[in-house]
């Protein structure tokens, strides 16, 4: 293994088997990347005709590429490689580009999915509806009961029992925060394979 530049190319970079200059070595030669070349890759090129007639048109390439990415991006790439791109019609000079056709709504598609999740999701759909009533009769006695413990805290605070509202309150607060630490407690458990 020969020892060269980490930054730049190696002989087996810049030489064919036949002894000429590889594209890549020509494509940085032709891009100004001389830096890049070894100083044995620039003595063959001015010794051999062949490669510097492959690197003059390297690099007339390089900057018909340059021209055609300055002068308009989405033809940058058929200019640059000749030809137009599949499937795009020949524009005349200072046309403006057309438009892009726009694909049609995969509208059978999207129907077959919305068919899939209504089926799947039947089950689960059904077993939520039959449990609604009782969501909805449960969410109503706990109003009901919030609003009877807020009217019982309101007659006692306007009878002069203020301490007792404190009471009251500190003992709602402290019995949900005991709640939440239970269940955050629980679920520690539960993640831990019930090691507490």
């Amino acid at each position: 293994m020969t020892t060269h530049d980490p930054e730049g190319l190696g002989p087996e970079l810049s030489f064919e088997p036949d002894g000429h200059l590889t594209e890549l070595c020509l494509t940085c030669l032709s891009d100004g990347e001389l830096a890049l070349v070894p100083p044995e890759a620039l003595a063959h090129l001015d010794a051999c005709e062949p490669c510097a007639r492959r690197l003059g048109e390297a690099a007339l390439l390089s900057v018909a590429t340059g021209e055609a990415l300055r002068s308009s991006p989405p033809a940058a790439a058929s200019l640059a490689l000749g030809s137009p791109a599949p499937g795009a019609a020949a524009v005349p000079a200072g046309a403006a580009a057309p438009r892009r056709i726009r694909r049609p709504l995969p509208v059978v598609a999207i129907a077959a999915a919305l068919l899939v999740a209504t089926l799947t999701a039947g089950p689960a759909l059904l077993e939520a509806a039959r449990e609604l009533p009782r969501a909805v009769s449960g969410v109503v006695g706990l109003l009901l009961f919030a609003a009877r413990v807020g009217s019982t805290l309101l007659r006692a605070s306007s009878s002069g029992a203020g301490p007792l509202l404190v009471k009251c309150v500190s003992a709602v607060v402290f019995v949900v925060l005991g709640l939440r630490v239970a269940r955050a407690r629980s679920r520690a458990g539960a993640w831990q394979g019930g090691v507490q």
